[in-house]
């Protein structure tokens, strides 16, 4: 059965050609568009990784459509700012919703749910996504994961961990460890990476979760040590770290993912055309290379492909919340 990391890899290694495919009836039905600039509103904030993606691909699909594409930055609330703004629009293709594993997770664990996603949203394409990883600091006697997983047996719940915000990915993903290895080490949340890695040059998280992007920098420096990549198939970045299925625990496949959504009443054709250049930016050599060297897995997708990997990363961490029975109070 394909993992998640071999389903992300098929979106991302679309022939060029195939993705071009009925293009021409698109493009007989959308002549007139773009006609003024596009607005992407994403959920991230300015700064961080995903943000940067984004104005590197907004530059380069404003050259290919002739029209600005612009950054809207509206983070926080898992995202409902952005839902709200961008439902509110009209949908004709001008103001579109960046979004990510934030949607996937607001979807499983808030109750009331305060958005629709699969209803409200029709897929443009996928982004990018990330590995997560556990790291130790660089003045930790841990040198394995098995002299992890032996130390937190040992000191139960006075063993650390620290993750990002309550209810992120690395949160989720500590959780889904924290259970399948049956460990009872204690979660702390950190506002933010800077913060976390602060934390750690004082050895107070004795390990963390959190992204290799994000992470690079303080691998290269020595302060970070990786221990395990979280899911089935070795990072480019840490090709000697291994990954928790090769340490015998399944399933934790849990990174992260950015992608782009219309809303659900903007016309197929100029979905077609959105995704297609989307895909083309993905496409450039620079633009692809860059972000690999960064720690990203390029991604790409028709807008079917992109609701069909919503669902089923909806679905994946509704399974995750139960399994764990997570809540957030």
């Amino acid at each position: 059965m394909p993992n998640r990391r071999d389903a992300l890899k098929t979106l991302g290694t679309l022939p060029f050609a195939a993705a071009c495919g009925g293009y021409s009836l698109a493009a007989m039905a959308t002549e007139s568009f773009p006609s003024k600039p596009i607005t992407l509103v994403s959920m991230y904030a300015a700064g961080t990784g995903m943000d940067l993606v984004l104005r590197v691909l907004a530059k380069a699909m404003s050259k290919s459509l002739g029209q600005q594409v612009v950054v809207d930055s509206r983070p926080g609330a898992g995202g409902v700012g952005a839902v709200k703004l961008v439902t509110a629009a009209q949908p004709d293709g001008y103001t579109l919703l960046v979004a990510g594993t934030a949607v996937a997770i607001s979807q499983a664990l808030l109750k009331p749910q305060p958005y629709d996603i699969l209803k409200q949203f029709k897929g443009v394409s996928t982004v990018i996504s990330s590995d997560l990883a556990v790291f130790v600091g660089r003045n930790s006697k841990i040198r394995t994961f098995a002299d992890l997983t032996q130390e937190a047996k040992k000191r139960g719940n006075g063993f650390m961990a620290g993750v990002g915000l309550l209810g992120s990915s690395q949160h989720l993903a500590a959780e889904l460890l924290k259970h399948r290895a049956n460990l009872d080490f204690t979660i702390v949340p950190y506002r933010s990476a800077p913060a976390l890695f602060t934390a750690m040059q004082g050895d107070q998280p004795d390990f963390i979760v959190e992204f290799v992007p994000v992470s690079l920098a303080q691998i290269q420096g020595g302060n970070l040590r990786p221990l395990l990549v979280l899911g089935s198939n070795r990072s480019r970045l840490l090709p000697d770290v291994p990954t928790s299925k090769e340490a015998g625990i399944a399933g934790l496949d849990v990174g992260a993912w950015g992608g782009i959504l219309a809303p659900a009443k903007t016309p197929d054709p100029i979905l077609q055309r959105l995704s297609l250049e989307v895909r083309k930016a993905l496409a450039q050599p620079e633009i692809r290379n860059e972000w690999i060297h960064e720690g990203h897995n390029v991604l790409g997708s028709t807008p079917e492909q992109t609701m069909n990997f919503v669902a089923k990363e909806i679905a994946r961490f509704d399974d995750i919340v139960k399994e764990t029975r997570l809540e957030l109070k």
